[in-house]
């Protein structure tokens, strides 16, 4: 959930959830007060149910009467019965005529109605109505009052009077307990919504704010997850992803300063070895060794060729830095495949077969006119490389390259093979990294830089394609690459 969302949630929770505990709360603390008061005033339970609905009815009964029958006000067994049917109620009958009280109800003796009930009250009550209340001995009471008039003219009151303390107690305890239970729910509600709240927020943070602090040691050797799905677990994911890359970044950086520093080794030793020749023959013209045309000759072309080998190997240099550091462009374009082959094929052949090697485009299983997508010049450079490759290890003088040319899915296959003395399955899989030479002298006699293999993974993966080798001492090495082809209905690399 995220933590919009969750906000609002909890809002909403903070809102509803008090009000729901409040409703279950107002029914535990009614039944707590009930039973406080029903002990301390000794009244039945029915008390607070009936007495609503009890002195409504006999205060209807009694006002019908007063019009219509006043005389049972002066009739002993009715106003017992009266009596009887209000007492569980907390409720006296109390009969006034001609300013003498003439009726009290058990529950009413000990109290002193004709001063509560005097004229001085009654002065008062006619500006209340005919409800009023009163005090007595630390009780309150409420007065429903009627008044009536006998046959023979005498006027009278009847009063009901209801002891209402156990009421007063009732509502101030129900008041006072259900605030504090309000109180401790509302309170309760939120501080517990804000706590899982604030740590679902917190949690992930203190998680961020370790690893902000593991990478600003130096240290990127751990990992962060999360398993929420808000905004937190995002930028979580990202932070790690972060963490990642940056490990990654650092790793890779590492790596370069250790390939510069093997590239510095390697190109040290490569390039030593013809200036020491050189170094010497130029020494043995100086110091007259070659003291005839033929020698001098024979230095001279020697101190050539040296000079040329280093040349070419700092061209390949110069050209597997630009690729390796991606400096170098490359202009792509679509190219029908079979016409390219035939003709890079058809230009190296005749030099070939001058130094006794025989190629041939051996298979080019294509349909008509595919399309790829190729730099032209840097991959002439590919089959070059690999060409000129096979013919410095051959190992005999009857060599034979052969080229094939496959169809794929989305790609094409491109094969060239020859009938070597073969690499063995150790060395294989490092004949593309740059100097490597499966000599452990690292002997130069064959020529070239160390890098020819090298450029060519370089181009091939420039051109979003793959290449290995396949091989068998005795028996010849195959090397394999892709080049994507181009979609018909789109004119673009097919991916």
């Amino acid at each position: 959930m995220k933590i919009h969302a969750r906000l609002i949630f909890s809002y909403i929770a903070m809102a509803i959830v008090p009000f729901i505990l409040t409703f279950f709360a107002i029914f535990i603390v009614l039944g707590i007060q009930m039973r406080q008061v029903n002990h301390h005033y000794d009244v039945q339970p029915e008390f607070f149910k009936n007495i609503t609905e009890t002195a409504v009815k006999v205060s209807e009964d009694v006002a019908k009467d007063a019009k219509e029958a006043p005389e049972k006000f002066v009739d002993p067994t009715y106003l017992d019965e009266l009596s009887e049917r209000v007492i569980y109620i907390q409720t006296g009958v109390a009969v006034n005529v001609d300013g003498q009280f003439t009726f009290i109800s058990k529950n009413l003796v000990g109290i002193d109605l004709q001063k509560q009930l005097g004229e001085e009250w009654r002065s008062e009550l006619e500006d209340r109505g005919n409800f009023s209340a009163f005090q007595d001995n630390e009780k309150s009471y409420t007065v429903k009052i009627n008044d009536f008039t006998l046959k023979d003219g005498r006027k009278g009151q009847i009063y009901l009077i209801t002891d209402i303390s156990a009421v007063s107690l009732f509502l101030a305890g129900f008041f006072r307990k259900l605030g504090v239970a309000v109180l401790i729910i509302v309170a309760g509600t939120t501080l517990t919504i804000t706590f899982f709240m604030s740590r679902s927020i917190t949690k992930p943070l203190r998680v961020l704010v370790h690893a902000t602090h593991q990478i600003k040691n130096g240290n990127l050797n751990f990992q962060v997850t999360s398993r929420s799905k808000d905004e937190l677990g995002e930028l979580t994911v990202a932070f790690e992803q972060m963490r990642f890359k940056l490990k990654e970044s650092i790793e890779m950086q590492l790596q370069y300063e250790e390939n510069r520093k093997e590239l510095i080794s390697s190109i040290s030793h490569d390039l030593k070895t013809p200036i020491t020749a050189i170094k010497g023959y130029v020494e043995g013209i100086v110091d007259g060794v070659a003291d005839t045309p033929e020698k001098m000759d024979k230095y001279v072309k020697t101190i050539y060729t040296k000079a040329t080998d280093m040349d070419r190997m700092i061209d390949d240099l110069f050209l597997f830095s630009k690729l390796d550091l991606k400096r170098m462009p490359f202009s792509f374009e679509k190219v029908d495949a079979r016409k390219y082959f035939e003709d890079c094929i058809g230009e190296v052949q005749l030099d070939l077969e001058k130094k006794g090697v025989g190629i041939e485009l051996a298979a080019v299983e294509l349909k008509a006119d595919t399309q790829v997508r190729m730099d032209r010049e840097k991959l002439k450079r590919v089959l070059m490389n690999i060409i000129d490759n096979s013919c410095k290890y051959m190992g005999h003088e009857a060599g034979k390259i052969a080229v094939s040319v496959r169809d794929g899915a989305g790609e094409i296959l491109i094969g060239i093979r020859d009938n070597g003395k073969g690499i063995s399955e150790s060395e294989l899989p490092y004949i593309f990294d740059r100097f490597y030479r499966a000599d452990p002298s690292r002997n130069t006699a064959t020529g070239g830089s160390g890098l020819g293999l090298a450029i060519v993974r370089q181009i091939v993966e420039g051109h979003g394609g793959r290449i290995w080798a396949e091989s068998k001492l005795g028996e010849g090495t195959t090397i394999y690459f892709t080049l994507r082809k181009v979609a018909e209905d789109q004119g673009q690399p097919t991916k």
